[in-house]
Protein backbone atom coordinates (compact mmCIF):
# COMPACT_ATOMS: atom_id res chain seq x y z
CA UNK A 1 0.00 0.00 0.00
CA UNK A 2 1.04 3.62 -0.64
CA UNK A 3 -0.83 4.94 2.41
CA UNK A 4 2.33 5.97 4.23
CA UNK A 5 3.28 8.21 1.28
CA UNK A 6 0.09 10.23 1.44
CA UNK A 7 0.24 13.82 2.79
CA UNK A 8 -0.38 14.00 6.52
CA UNK A 9 -0.31 10.21 6.94
CA UNK A 10 1.55 10.25 10.28
CA UNK A 11 -0.70 12.96 11.71
CA UNK A 12 -3.86 11.15 10.61
CA UNK A 13 -2.53 7.90 12.03
CA UNK A 14 -2.05 9.52 15.46
CA UNK A 15 -5.50 11.11 15.26
CA UNK A 16 -7.02 7.67 14.71
CA UNK A 17 -5.19 6.25 17.73
CA UNK A 18 -6.25 9.19 19.91
CA UNK A 19 -9.91 8.87 18.94
CA UNK A 20 -10.16 5.09 19.33
CA UNK A 21 -7.81 4.07 22.17
CA UNK A 22 -10.67 4.02 24.70
CA UNK A 23 -12.93 1.61 22.77
CA UNK A 24 -13.37 -1.88 24.21
CA UNK A 25 -13.48 -4.77 23.41
CA UNK A 26 -10.43 -4.89 21.16
CA UNK A 27 -12.33 -6.14 18.10
CA UNK A 28 -14.55 -3.03 18.19
CA UNK A 29 -11.55 -0.74 18.65
CA UNK A 30 -9.73 -2.23 15.66
CA UNK A 31 -12.84 -2.07 13.51
CA UNK A 32 -13.52 1.55 14.47
CA UNK A 33 -9.89 2.45 13.73
CA UNK A 34 -10.03 0.86 10.31
CA UNK A 35 -13.22 2.69 9.38
CA UNK A 36 -11.76 5.98 10.58
CA UNK A 37 -8.55 5.41 8.58
CA UNK A 38 -10.70 4.79 5.51
CA UNK A 39 -12.70 7.97 6.16
CA UNK A 40 -9.44 9.93 6.45
CA UNK A 41 -8.16 8.47 3.17
CA UNK A 42 -5.29 6.41 4.60
CA UNK A 43 -6.78 2.92 4.43
CA UNK A 44 -8.95 0.56 2.37
CA UNK A 45 -12.69 0.48 2.94
CA UNK A 46 -13.34 -2.18 5.61
CA UNK A 47 -16.01 -4.83 5.70
CA UNK A 48 -19.02 -4.36 7.97
CA UNK A 49 -18.73 -5.65 11.53
CA UNK A 50 -21.37 -8.30 10.81
CA UNK A 51 -19.42 -9.51 7.77
CA UNK A 52 -16.22 -9.62 9.83
CA UNK A 53 -17.77 -11.71 12.60
CA UNK A 54 -19.42 -14.07 10.09
CA UNK A 55 -16.16 -14.54 8.18
CA UNK A 56 -14.19 -15.27 11.35
CA UNK A 57 -16.81 -17.80 12.44
CA UNK A 58 -16.35 -19.72 9.18
CA UNK A 59 -12.55 -19.55 9.43
CA UNK A 60 -12.58 -20.90 13.00
CA UNK A 61 -14.89 -23.76 12.00
CA UNK A 62 -12.71 -24.62 9.00
CA UNK A 63 -9.55 -24.66 11.12
CA UNK A 64 -11.28 -26.85 13.69
CA UNK A 65 -12.19 -29.36 11.00
CA UNK A 66 -8.71 -29.20 9.45
CA UNK A 67 -7.16 -29.94 12.85
CA UNK A 68 -8.74 -33.41 12.70
CA UNK A 69 -6.95 -34.19 9.43
CA UNK A 70 -3.32 -34.75 8.53
CA UNK A 71 -2.43 -31.62 6.57
CA UNK A 72 1.14 -32.89 6.27
CA UNK A 73 0.05 -35.87 4.14
CA UNK A 74 0.00 -33.74 0.99
CA UNK A 75 1.47 -30.55 -0.44
CA UNK A 76 -0.27 -27.39 -1.65
CA UNK A 77 2.20 -25.45 -3.81
CA UNK A 78 1.63 -21.94 -5.13
CA UNK A 79 2.17 -21.16 -8.81
CA UNK A 80 1.37 -17.45 -8.50
CA UNK A 81 0.22 -15.10 -9.88
CA UNK A 82 0.27 -13.55 -6.41
CA UNK A 83 0.16 -14.69 -2.78
CA UNK A 84 -3.50 -15.89 -2.85
CA UNK A 85 -2.46 -19.49 -3.52
CA UNK A 86 -0.43 -19.66 -0.33
CA UNK A 87 -2.31 -17.22 1.91
CA UNK A 88 -5.87 -18.55 1.60
CA UNK A 89 -5.13 -22.29 2.11
CA UNK A 90 -2.98 -21.36 5.11
CA UNK A 91 -5.65 -19.07 6.55
CA UNK A 92 -8.30 -21.79 6.25
CA UNK A 93 -6.05 -24.37 7.90
CA UNK A 94 -5.57 -26.80 5.00
CA UNK A 95 -1.93 -25.82 4.41
CA UNK A 96 0.68 -25.73 7.23
CA UNK A 97 2.07 -22.41 8.40
CA UNK A 98 5.70 -21.38 8.23
CA UNK A 99 6.08 -21.97 11.98
CA UNK A 100 4.83 -25.52 11.40
CA UNK A 101 7.72 -26.12 9.03
CA UNK A 102 6.09 -25.30 5.70
CA UNK A 103 8.88 -24.16 3.34
CA UNK A 104 8.49 -21.07 1.18
CA UNK A 105 8.61 -21.36 -2.62
CA UNK A 106 9.43 -18.70 -5.24
CA UNK A 107 5.83 -17.98 -6.32
CA UNK A 108 4.39 -17.75 -2.80
CA UNK A 109 4.97 -14.12 -1.92
CA UNK A 110 5.69 -12.41 -5.22
CA UNK A 111 3.74 -11.30 -8.26
CA UNK A 112 4.42 -13.15 -11.50
CA UNK A 113 3.15 -13.09 -15.07
CA UNK A 114 1.93 -16.53 -16.18
CA UNK A 115 4.37 -16.51 -19.10
CA UNK A 116 7.24 -15.92 -16.66
CA UNK A 117 6.12 -18.75 -14.38
CA UNK A 118 6.04 -21.19 -17.30
CA UNK A 119 9.41 -19.99 -18.61
CA UNK A 120 11.16 -20.29 -15.24
CA UNK A 121 9.85 -23.81 -14.59
CA UNK A 122 10.71 -24.84 -18.14
CA UNK A 123 14.28 -23.57 -17.68
CA UNK A 124 14.50 -25.00 -14.15
CA UNK A 125 15.17 -21.40 -13.03
CA UNK A 126 18.54 -21.36 -14.82
CA UNK A 127 18.08 -17.71 -15.85
CA UNK A 128 15.82 -16.69 -13.00
CA UNK A 129 17.93 -13.79 -11.71
CA UNK A 130 18.73 -12.32 -15.12
CA UNK A 131 17.65 -8.65 -15.20
CA UNK A 132 17.21 -8.57 -11.40
CA UNK A 133 17.18 -4.93 -10.30
CA UNK A 134 15.76 -2.55 -7.70
CA UNK A 135 12.98 -0.36 -9.14
CA UNK A 136 13.09 2.27 -6.40
CA UNK A 137 10.60 0.44 -4.21
CA UNK A 138 10.89 -3.31 -4.82
CA UNK A 139 13.31 -5.78 -6.33
CA UNK A 140 12.01 -7.14 -9.62
CA UNK A 141 12.99 -9.27 -12.61
CA UNK A 142 12.03 -7.57 -15.85
CA UNK A 143 12.60 -10.67 -17.99
CA UNK A 144 9.78 -12.64 -16.33
CA UNK A 145 7.70 -9.73 -14.98
CA UNK A 146 8.37 -10.83 -11.40
CA UNK A 147 8.08 -8.39 -8.50
CA UNK A 148 9.22 -9.25 -4.95
CA UNK A 149 6.55 -7.09 -3.34
CA UNK A 150 6.80 -8.70 0.11
CA UNK A 151 10.55 -8.34 0.64
CA UNK A 152 10.18 -5.02 2.44
CA UNK A 153 13.43 -5.52 4.35
CA UNK A 154 15.49 -5.54 1.14
CA UNK A 155 16.67 -2.15 -0.07
CA UNK A 156 18.81 -1.16 -3.06
CA UNK A 157 21.98 -2.59 -1.47
CA UNK A 158 20.52 -6.01 -0.62
CA UNK A 159 20.83 -7.85 -3.92
CA UNK A 160 22.80 -10.70 -2.33
CA UNK A 161 20.07 -11.16 0.27
CA UNK A 162 17.39 -11.37 -2.41
CA UNK A 163 19.41 -13.85 -4.44
CA UNK A 164 20.14 -16.07 -1.44
CA UNK A 165 16.55 -15.95 -0.16
CA UNK A 166 14.98 -16.87 -3.49
CA UNK A 167 17.65 -19.44 -4.33
CA UNK A 168 16.50 -21.24 -1.17
CA UNK A 169 12.86 -20.95 -2.20
CA UNK A 170 13.69 -22.33 -5.64
CA UNK A 171 15.37 -25.33 -4.00
CA UNK A 172 12.23 -25.80 -1.90
CA UNK A 173 10.13 -25.78 -5.06
CA UNK A 174 12.33 -28.42 -6.66
CA UNK A 175 11.95 -30.57 -3.55
CA UNK A 176 8.17 -30.12 -3.75
CA UNK A 177 8.23 -31.36 -7.35
CA UNK A 178 10.09 -34.49 -6.22
CA UNK A 179 8.04 -35.03 -3.03
CA UNK A 180 6.27 -38.41 -3.05
CA UNK A 181 3.24 -36.93 -1.30
CA UNK A 182 0.26 -35.88 -3.45
CA UNK A 183 0.79 -32.29 -4.62
CA UNK A 184 -1.86 -29.72 -5.45
CA UNK A 185 -0.42 -26.89 -7.55
CA UNK A 186 -2.55 -23.73 -7.50
CA UNK A 187 -2.38 -20.88 -9.99
CA UNK A 188 -4.44 -17.79 -9.17
CA UNK A 189 -4.97 -16.11 -12.52
CA UNK A 190 -5.01 -12.31 -12.54
CA UNK A 191 -5.72 -10.56 -15.81
CA UNK A 192 -3.46 -7.62 -14.92
CA UNK A 193 -0.55 -10.05 -14.53
CA UNK A 194 -0.96 -11.59 -17.94
CA UNK A 195 0.15 -10.39 -21.37
CA UNK A 196 -1.48 -13.14 -23.43
CA UNK A 197 -4.80 -13.47 -25.24
CA UNK A 198 -7.37 -15.92 -23.81
CA UNK A 199 -6.35 -18.67 -26.26
CA UNK A 200 -2.65 -18.03 -25.62
CA UNK A 201 -3.33 -18.15 -21.88
CA UNK A 202 -4.98 -21.55 -22.24
CA UNK A 203 -1.97 -22.82 -24.20
CA UNK A 204 0.37 -21.53 -21.48
CA UNK A 205 -1.65 -23.37 -18.83
CA UNK A 206 -1.64 -26.56 -20.90
CA UNK A 207 2.14 -26.22 -21.17
CA UNK A 208 2.35 -25.65 -17.42
CA UNK A 209 0.46 -28.88 -16.75
CA UNK A 210 2.77 -30.79 -19.10
CA UNK A 211 5.85 -29.41 -17.35
CA UNK A 212 4.49 -30.47 -13.97
CA UNK A 213 3.63 -33.89 -15.34
CA UNK A 214 7.15 -34.34 -16.70
CA UNK A 215 8.80 -33.21 -13.48
CA UNK A 216 6.53 -35.22 -11.18
CA UNK A 217 7.59 -38.45 -12.97
CA UNK A 218 4.38 -40.33 -12.21
CA UNK A 219 3.85 -38.94 -8.72
CA UNK A 220 0.24 -37.85 -8.02
CA UNK A 221 -0.55 -34.18 -8.63
CA UNK A 222 -3.33 -31.85 -9.73
CA UNK A 223 -3.27 -28.36 -11.24
CA UNK A 224 -6.03 -26.04 -10.01
CA UNK A 225 -6.47 -22.74 -11.85
CA UNK A 226 -8.55 -20.05 -10.14
CA UNK A 227 -9.93 -17.49 -12.58
CA UNK A 228 -12.33 -15.03 -10.96
CA UNK A 229 -11.95 -12.79 -14.05
CA UNK A 230 -13.62 -15.42 -16.28
CA UNK A 231 -10.91 -14.79 -18.86
CA UNK A 232 -9.68 -18.31 -19.64
CA UNK A 233 -11.65 -20.34 -22.26
CA UNK A 234 -12.38 -23.62 -20.50
CA UNK A 235 -12.87 -25.45 -23.80
CA UNK A 236 -9.24 -24.75 -24.74
CA UNK A 237 -7.81 -26.34 -21.60
CA UNK A 238 -6.81 -29.99 -21.45
CA UNK A 239 -9.20 -32.01 -19.27
CA UNK A 240 -6.52 -32.71 -16.66
CA UNK A 241 -6.63 -29.06 -15.52
CA UNK A 242 -9.27 -28.10 -12.96
CA UNK A 243 -10.61 -24.60 -13.67
CA UNK A 244 -12.52 -22.76 -10.94
CA UNK A 245 -14.16 -19.69 -12.52
CA UNK A 246 -17.04 -18.37 -10.38
CA UNK A 247 -19.47 -15.96 -12.02
CA UNK A 248 -20.89 -14.28 -8.93
CA UNK A 249 -18.04 -11.92 -8.01
CA UNK A 250 -18.17 -8.21 -8.89
CA UNK A 251 -15.88 -6.98 -11.67
CA UNK A 252 -14.06 -4.81 -9.13
CA UNK A 253 -13.27 -7.80 -6.87
CA UNK A 254 -9.80 -7.77 -5.31
CA UNK A 255 -9.26 -10.82 -3.15
CA UNK A 256 -7.17 -9.16 -0.41
CA UNK A 257 -9.50 -6.16 0.10
CA UNK A 258 -11.62 -6.84 3.22
CA UNK A 259 -14.69 -5.15 1.74
CA UNK A 260 -14.73 -7.84 -0.97
CA UNK A 261 -13.23 -10.84 0.85
CA UNK A 262 -15.63 -10.77 3.75
CA UNK A 263 -18.74 -10.02 1.74
CA UNK A 264 -21.20 -12.85 1.12
CA UNK A 265 -19.78 -13.37 -2.39
CA UNK A 266 -16.18 -13.27 -1.18
CA UNK A 267 -16.86 -15.79 1.57
CA UNK A 268 -18.58 -18.09 -0.91
CA UNK A 269 -15.60 -17.77 -3.26
CA UNK A 270 -13.05 -18.77 -0.62
CA UNK A 271 -15.28 -21.56 0.76
CA UNK A 272 -15.76 -23.11 -2.68
CA UNK A 273 -12.04 -22.78 -3.45
CA UNK A 274 -11.18 -24.70 -0.26
CA UNK A 275 -13.83 -27.35 -0.99
CA UNK A 276 -12.49 -27.88 -4.52
CA UNK A 277 -8.91 -28.05 -3.19
CA UNK A 278 -9.85 -30.72 -0.66
CA UNK A 279 -11.76 -32.68 -3.30
CA UNK A 280 -8.69 -32.74 -5.57
CA UNK A 281 -6.46 -33.77 -2.66
CA UNK A 282 -8.81 -36.65 -1.85
CA UNK A 283 -8.74 -37.73 -5.50
CA UNK A 284 -4.95 -37.90 -5.39
CA UNK A 285 -5.05 -40.04 -2.26
CA UNK A 286 -7.23 -42.48 -4.19
CA UNK A 287 -4.85 -42.33 -7.15
CA UNK A 288 -1.93 -43.11 -4.85
CA UNK A 289 -3.70 -46.13 -3.37
CA UNK A 290 -4.54 -47.44 -6.84
CA UNK A 291 -0.87 -47.55 -7.87
CA UNK A 292 0.43 -51.12 -7.30
CA UNK A 293 3.33 -51.56 -4.93
CA UNK A 294 6.60 -52.56 -6.63
CA UNK A 295 7.21 -56.28 -6.67
CA UNK A 296 9.61 -57.59 -4.05
CA UNK A 297 12.24 -59.97 -5.36
CA UNK A 298 12.44 -63.39 -3.71
CA UNK A 299 16.22 -63.44 -4.13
Amino acid sequence: TNDNKQPGYILKKHIVKFLTFWIFPEILRKYAARRLRWRLGIGAQPETLAEHLNYQRHIKQARKEAATKNIFAYRIVSLGSDCFSRTIPTLWGVKPRKRQGEPGCPFDLSTNFLSGIVRNIEEDFANYFNTLHFNGRFWEIARSNTVFSHENDCGPNDENTVRKRFSGRIDNFRRALADVRPALFVHHFIRGLNDATPDETARLLNRLWQLLNDKRCGLPFRLLVVDHCNYIPAAELIPQICLFAPDYLPETYVWNYPEYRMSAAGLRFETEFIEISQKLINQMKTDKKSVPEPAVSAD
